[in-house]
């Protein structure tokens, strides 16, 4: 009976917490987004079009491995990992290293966000002269729902395209020019909410609790 109290004390505790402590990170793994194409040949992820005369295009698909976090409580992001560059017509080039972040972000519920402020920097590695540093630029879009954006993500994110689901765009400047992230997200690690934590903990006391009568 005692027992029993105790892990319906620990239960209760889990409830009056639920509204404090919730979930934090969201991790997804990105891929091209099917319209990435449309450029032309091109598969992206991020492409970027002032560094060189021609643009220059970038894969989350082809071998590379990029993953997005999100912290749902300290409004930030993080996409990092590897790119393959894509060369038009089906071809690939080099394999880079990238790391992108962004904080102050405005949380759309679901493990999806809106960056409003413009507070994100990063960098692709090796990837040439004048493409190492990244910053976020301004939608250079003039129509719904960008304007006023610097990034987004979550479901349907890119309203005016064919595709609907988990994804997410965003332009970046990088010296002097500004394109965009284009991917579709699939999501690896849901957080689970502070009270199942302490759920699970009130259950596994109980259980400790249990086999410690046993042994007695």
């Amino acid at each position: 009976m005692k027992s029993l109290l105790i892990a319906f004390a620990v239960a209760a505790i889990s409830l009056t917490t639920a509204t404090v402590t919730h979930a934090t990170t969201y991790v997804y793994q990105l891929a091209d987004h099917p319209n990435g194409g449309l450029a032309g040949t091109y598969d992206y992820g991020l492409r970027l079009d002032r560094e060189t005369p021609s643009p220059r295009f970038f894969s989350f698909g082809n071998g590379a491995s990029a993953t997005l976090s999100y912290d749902s409580v300290n409004l930030t992001a993080t996409m990092s990992g590897t790119m393959v560059e894509s060369l038009g017509n089906g071809s690939t080039g080099a394999t880079y290293s990238f790391s992108y972040t962004m904080d102050g972000l405005t949380d759309i519920g679901n493990g999806g966000f809106i960056d409003t402020t413009g507070n994100g920097s990063g960098s692709v590695i090796g990837a040439g002269v004048g493409m190492t540093d990244l910053l976020l630029g301004a939608a250079a879009k003039g129509s719904a729902p960008y304007v006023g954006e610097y990034f987004r993500f979550g479901l349907d994110a890119l309203a005016d395209r064919a595709f609907t689901g988990f994804e997410g765009t965003g332009w970046v400047q990088s010296k002097p020019g500004a394109n965009d992230f284009l991917f579709t997200a699939t999501l690896v690690t849901t957080p689970l909410p502070g009270a199942a934590w302490m759920l699970l903990a009130g259950v596994g006391g109980l259980g400790l609790m249990r086999r410690r009568k046993k042994t007695s």
